[in-house]
């Protein structure tokens, strides 16, 4: 990824509600940093950057900061996904174990159903997370199935194969969960034209739309944000490799904060990209 100056853009405008809310976030210490922008019908009408990159090290939020996407990332693999669909590359209706021939997890009756790529980008596959997961024995856990943001050893197809372990939840097409069906669509993207994911994003993404700054590690980690969890009396700093709930009762997502800089970690297509504010905003 090459570095931009968005800093270096001419005035942009501010919104001063926007400006008042943020003003009070950072007074109840709620917020260690922040970049905003605002766009309506294409106009710009706010952006500012506000508070620390890094609280402890003084280092103060900009619009050139790069956060870890996490689930940002779906929308950008998705449209991929849609270009390659639109190339008559594959359907949305692609089953996916006509790519993945590994690829196909059964129903608690044993019986193994088609899941298409449409499945899987719209979250109707019948598969899960692990972070969602009630139990730290769930059956997720217990295939050692990566959420795409944890330290891990293994490949995008080795992850695959142990999601496809799990029995489904429901039949695909008749239910709704959030779960890891993108990541297996980027395995699909991958079988589809022999290239690897982080290739295909950049060329049918973020290279047409000056998306310099986004991709699936960050080659210069000094400008990442630093992470942090909401506690009290104020936010701390996020351990390596702790697990933090998304959700009361779940088992939560296991944090490495140096896989965003790790060229080796897997592209996972569901949570595993680095980006800028701006660059989501040219999404």
């Amino acid at each position: 990824m090459t570095v931009s100056s968005p800093d270096a853009l001419s005035a942009t405008p501010r919104l001063p509600a926007v400006d008042a809310l943020l003003r009070q976030q950072h007074h109840d210490a709620r917020l260690v940093g922040a970049v905003v922008l605002v766009r309506r019908h294409g106009q710009l009408l706010h952006a500012d950057a506000t508070g620390w990159a890094d609280r402890e090290q003084q280092r103060p939020m900009s619009r050139g900061t790069q956060f870890r996407l996490a689930s940002v990332s779906k929308p950008i693999v998705t449209a991929a996904a849609l270009r390659l669909v639109a190339r008559g590359v594959l359907s949305l209706d692609t089953p996916a174990h006509a790519l993945l021939p590994d690829f196909r997890p059964a129903l608690a009756d044993g019986t193994r159903p088609a899941l298409t790529l449409r499945h899987l980008l719209s979250h109707s596959a019948g598969l899960g997370y692990r972070f969602l997961e009630t139990d730290a024995d769930g059956p997720l856990a217990m295939a050692g199935v990566s959420d795409g943001m944890d330290a891990c050893a293994h490949s995008l197809q080795e992850n695959v194969r142990r999601i496809a372990q799990v029995p489904l939840a429901f039949a695909p097409g008749h239910g709704w969960h959030y779960s890891l069906g993108v990541d297996v669509a980027g395995a699909m993207l991958e079988a589809a034209t022999g290239l690897p994911l982080a290739e295909i994003v950049r060329v049918q993404v973020t290279a047409p739309l000056d998306m310099h700054d986004t991709g699936f590690h960050t080659d210069t980690p000094t400008r990442l944000a630093t992470p942090y969890v909401s506690d009290q009396p104020r936010p701390r700093r996020l351990r390596e490799g702790e697990v933090v709930p998304v959700f009361d009762g779940t088992v939560g997502i296991a944090y490495s904060l140096a896989r965003a800089s790790d060229p080796l970690a897997f592209a996972s297509a569901g949570g595993g990209m680095v980006g800028t504010a701006d660059d989501v905003m040219r999404l």
